[in-house]
């Protein structure tokens, strides 16, 4: 997965990050924005961070439709075969059964990084929390 990062926006007023990630699937956008309150713990690179967290996870679904679309086609390919009873020889049947696997494995993959991409915020949030709480008490 090489992801470039093309453009990045904050705003130091309102808290808005925005991140914009490049691969050769295309362009995908991540946004974060700040509670007020949180306004002056806040920083460009929490802001980057969560968007590009988001952009990357555009990015994971994206792939994960991608695959599950080629898992159906060549599914859907086998069952007409089958169907048709269209002579089907060993090696191909084998070569078929191995792409079906593989993208099944791949479905899989990128639908568990999208999953865990989306707990990823969160749990971040819970981090942060602890971290801003320790220092206000000791403020």
């Amino acid at each position: 997965m090489e992801n470039k990062v093309i453009n990045e926006i904050y705003d130091k007023n309102t808290g808005y990050s925005e991140v914009t990630i490049q691969n050769k699937y295309g362009r995908f956008t991540g946004t974060a924005q700040c509670h007020p309150n949180d306004l002056k713990s806040y920083s460009a690179y929490t802001g980057a961070r969560y968007a590009e967290i988001r952009a990357t996870c555009n990015y994971a679904k994206f792939r994960y439709n991608q695959e599950k679309i080629k898992l159906k086609a060549i599914k859907d390919f086998k069952k007409q075969l089958l169907d048709n009873n269209i002579f089907i020889d060993k090696k191909i049947e084998r070569q078929l059964n191995l792409k079906i696997r593989d993208y099944t494995q791949s479905t899989s993959d990128w639908e568990n990084l999208y999953k865990y991409l989306n707990r990823r915020i969160p749990e971040l949030d819970k981090e942060r929390e602890k971290i801003l709480s320790r220092t206000k008490q000791n403020n």
